[in-house]
């Protein structure tokens, strides 16, 4: 047999079952748009930075190309005029005091003359003492340059400046001042046909204080103080993380991190790092260091390096979690106010419902006095007062019902007595009238008897026709007794039967009468 549940309990299952199905709903749409968000807002966050800071290195090489170019353009004319003075092809003509002369009148930070031996270049003579023997081979680029260069092989492609016989290496630190951080811009020419090349070179410290002024350093700076959820931001350089020994040499300088700190890496790191030389995808992950959520993100840049960007997990997630939180909570509100509201308007509905239910329950028990009181202008309001005029009408028919069912079983009563007496003196009649019928007849009989026997005796003629008459007579007196006796007695059967109807009826009206005692009028 199926578990009956009520009304209000089946209402409240739905509506708690629905709820749960929308906050449910709710919430795994509210998780898919925060991950969708988090995911714009890092990648929108992340590649703002990186514009910056490839906006901020490529506005510091154009700056510094330009600055180098000029550079170059007024060393290529200088080593031109020192060629010129020198006026040799042989590095034997050329002295010291020469080279010292020519430092101080073009204001340059030193000269050095590199000649061939063997299969090197090596410093002969130079105004800086530290510069002297110092070897091409231990500097692999510088050699091959002065290799070609010497051979009037070197292509102007791989110079700043489209010159024939001139050479210039980038703003590099230098060699031979070990002692303290100096930066030089060195350049190379080569007279037609001199067994030596001039190498004029001047200080360049403005430059490199210019690059860290407004460089990719400076714009990391920013990018840290702009945004506080960005905790690290690096320029790394994946081959020297592959070569370690290219941080090493002096030219062209080479650093794993170029600009900035990489002070939350880990060995993964490095590896994914390794694996931009081959692989060019950005990538984007979630780590843990000593116990805090970072989100790392490294890109790669068109010359071969990797933008590296470490973001607070906590702080990128943080609000829109929070504001997802209260979204949610915000929803579950308005669902449990809905509820609460359809709750209410329910119990009025179930309580109507209710009055009416009990009202029934009453008229099945049998109280035509049972009215519901419902005044909510529904159609249950309807209802309530078409139930009630039923009551009214069942009142009204049961009440007449019951009056007739009294005056029938008085009647019958009183029918039933009548019927009782006049059955008794039916009885008696009949009962009368038969013995005086059955005495007459007897009379009749002895009496006709007597005739019959005097006729027997007298001589008259016609004695067998006054038999035959007197036979007529005996058997009319028999037939009229019959009659009479038959007639008493089918007056007597019809009035037991009356008497036996008239019980009947007060049987049928006591029933009735049984039967609406359980009415409540």
């Amino acid at each position: 047999m199926n578990k009956r549940y009520s009304l209000r309990r089946s209402f409240f299952n739905k509506i708690a079952f629905i709820i749960l199905m929308i906050s449910v709903f709710s919430s795994v749409i509210q998780l898919y748009f925060i991950r969708n968000q988090l995911n714009y807002e890092i990648e929108n966050k992340t590649s703002i930075i990186e514009e910056g800071i490839k906006q901020g290195i490529n506005e510091t090489e154009l700056a510094s190309k330009e600055i180098e170019k000029q550079i170059d353009l007024k060393m290529y004319h200088v080593s031109k005029y020192i060629s010129n003075l020198l006026n040799t092809a042989s590095v034997n003509d050329i002295d010291i005091k020469t080279l010292e002369s020519l430092k101080e009148e073009l204001e340059l930070a030193g000269i050095t003359i590199f000649t061939k031996k063997d299969d090197d270049f090596v410093a002969v003579l130079s105004t800086d003492k530290k510069d002297l023997g110092m070897s091409a081979k231990s500097f692999e680029e510088l050699y091959k340059g002065l290799q070609l260069l010497f051979h009037d092989q070197f292509s102007t492609e791989l110079s700043a400046v489209e010159k024939n016989n001139f050479y210039s290496t980038p703003i590099v630190q230098s060699g031979a001042h070990n002692e303290e951080k100096r930066f030089f811009k060195y350049a190379y020419y080569h007279p037609p046909g001199a067994d030596f090349i001039i190498d004029p070179f001047v200080e360049a410290n403005e430059v490199d204080k210019f690059t860290e002024k407004v460089g990719p350093q400076s714009w990391i700076n920013k990018m840290l103080e702009e945004n506080k959820d960005v905790k690290e931001i690096a320029i790394l350089d994946p081959e020297v993380f592959v070569h370690p020994n290219l941080e090493n040499q002096l030219y062209p300088p080479r650093k794993k991190v170029v600009y900035g700190t990489f002070q939350y890496r880990s060995d993964a790191d490095i590896g994914l790092i390794k694996k931009f030389i081959k692989n060019q995808e950005k990538v984007r992950k979630v780590e843990k260091i000593n116990g805090k959520k970072y989100i790392k993100v490294f890109a790669p840049m068109k010359n071969g390096q990797v933008i590296y960007l470490a973001l607070d997990y906590n702080a990128i997630t943080g609000p829109m979690i929070r504001h997802s939180i209260i979204l949610i909570i915000s929803g579950l509100v308005s669902l449990m106010a809905l509820f609460f509201f359809t709750a209410g308007f329910f119990n009025k509905i179930y309580e109507n419902i209710q009055k009416i239910k009990k009202q029934i329950h009453s008229l099945e028990d049998g109280d035509l006095t049972a009215k519901s009181d419902v005044h909510d202008n529904t159609e249950l309001q309807i209802l309530s007062e078409s139930a009630n005029r039923m009551v009214d009408t069942l009142h009204k028919t049961i009440g007449n019902a019951n009056q007739l069912a009294v005056k029938t079983q008085r009647l019958a009563y009183m029918l039933e007595e009548e019927a009782s007496k006049s059955v008794e003196q039916m009885y008696s009649m009949s009962t009368e009238k038969t013995i005086e019928s059955r005495e007459l007849l007897e009379e009749a009989l002895a009496i006709l008897d007597a005739v019959e026997k005097e006729i027997s005796n007298s001589s008259l003629s016609n004695k067998e026709e006054l038999f035959e008459k007197l036979e007529m007579v005996r058997k009319i007196a028999h037939v009229r007794t019959s009659s009479t006796t038959e007639m008493t007695i089918t007056l007597s059967d019809l009035m037991q039967s009356l008497h036996r109807q008239s019980e009947q009826l007060t049987d049928i009206s006591e029933t009735l009468l049984k039967s609406l005692e359980r009415f409540k009028l």
